[in-house]
This record gives structure tokens, C-alpha cells and sequence, in this order.
């Protein structure tokens, strides 16, 4: 839902990459789930039993989320915290 018509929303993607001699980089989507992240680099051999959170930054009530309005260049996405 836009709250401002022409404004910019979150898209694209990032690779992820730690030197796995078989599978290479790993191609995530702005908004992977937890659940697909911790699945593509448990897949990796270079890495093992991860797991993975994902939340809303800055907050669930700032930065765009929670249906609330902000003013244009509001900071906002997501963070993913990788844990062993």
C-alpha cells in the first residue's frame, strides 16, 4: 500500500556469498523469509545449522511499518540476524 503516490518502495537483490566450492553465491530477494534465508545458507558447505530472524528496522511502529505515514527519505526495511 503506498501512502504517498510516487513513492519509492523496498525491491531488489543481494548475493550472498561464502566461498562454497559448490553451490557459489546465493541470490536473496529483498524480502526473503527467515525461513528461505536459513535454508540457502544451511545449504552451503561453508556453513552449518544456522538460524535465522528477520525483523522490521528500525521498529514495528517506525520507519514505514505498522500503517503508519512517514515523510520521504524515512529510514526502513529489514534486518536479518544470523545466529549459530
Amino acid at each position: 500500500m503506498e501512502s504517498k503516490a510516487g513513492s519509492t518502495s523496498l525491491g531488489g537483490t543481494f548475493a550472498v556469498d561464502y566461498l562454497d566450492p559448490v553451490i557459489g553465491s546465493r541470490i536473496v530477494s529483498f524480502d526473503e523469509s527467515a525461513k528461505r534465508l536459513q535454508a540457502k545458507l544451511n545449504e552451503m558447505s561453508t556453513i552449518s545449522n544456522v538460524i535465522v530472524i528477520r525483523e522490521n528496522f528500525p521498529g514495528d511502529n517506525m520507519g514505514g511499518w505498522g500503517g503508519l505515514a512517514v515523510s520521504d527519505g524515512t529510514i526502513g526495511g529489514y534486518v536479518w540476524k544470523v545466529c549459530v
